[in-house]
């Protein structure tokens, strides 16, 4: 087992940051409080900086889960399904953005990059099924509905999130995958080619 102590509170954050990287349901309640005159420019710079290799971590996994959910999902049910588990990984990134140990400047940069992350996400996420970019060829019906679907599962609701301690993060459960025995309905046209989402989150 990982063992997520170190001998100063610096060392604690670089290891849990390593582990939740891998694995987002890594605890954090155990992270020490970091004040600003703890360290040097030079050690918070360093340390920012496994911040943000941890989320990307995080959130490279996720988008691609998204992509994935997007592409698949053939039925309004489907979508809507996928989009409520995505926001669970998505709200643990949300949780160390605003952990309440890590100094307020820290913390204010960290919740920014979060909201115009999510905020693009979910633009990205509309935009991608107006397109009908999914490997089903949907009608324009089908097509409105499941862009509705994405609206009213919107990912900006995990900005609305009441994180609290670190402790209190909402319930998140691991990504469902899709019970293979569970066939897919036709596709609503059999004529166009299968296609591919345009990758989310690429610039």
């Amino acid at each position: 087992m990982t063992t997520l102590t170190g001998s100063t509170p610096y060392e604690t954050w670089v290891v849990t940051l390593r582990a939740w990287s891998a694995d987002p349901q890594i605890p954090l309640d155990h992270l020490p409080v970091l004040r600003e005159d703890m360290y040097t420019p030079d050690t918070f710079t360093r340390l920012i900086a496994e911040l943000s290799k941890a989320m990307q971590a995080i959130s490279d996994r996720w988008l691609a889960r998204l992509a994935k959910a997007c592409e698949n999902s053939q039925t309004p049910h489907d979508l809507a399904r996928e989009l409520v588990s995505l926001r669970g990984v998505l709200a643990r990134r949300g949780q160390l953005a605003t952990h309440p140990s890590l100094p307020q400047p820290v913390r204010d940069g960290l919740q920014d990059g979060f909201r115009r992350d999510v905020e693009r996400w979910q633009s990205e996420v509309e935009e991608s099924i107006g397109k009908n970019h999914s490997r089903y060829s949907l009608d324009t019906t089908h097509r409105d509905l499941m862009l509705r679907v994405v609206r009213e599962n919107s990912l900006l609701a995990v900005l609305g999130y009441e994180y609290g301690s670190a402790s209190q993060a909402p319930a998140l459960l691991a990504l469902p995958e899709r019970d293979p025995s569970l066939p897919l309905a036709p596709p609503t046209s059999r004529s166009s080619p299968r296609r591919r989402i345009i990758p989310i989150g690429d610039d």
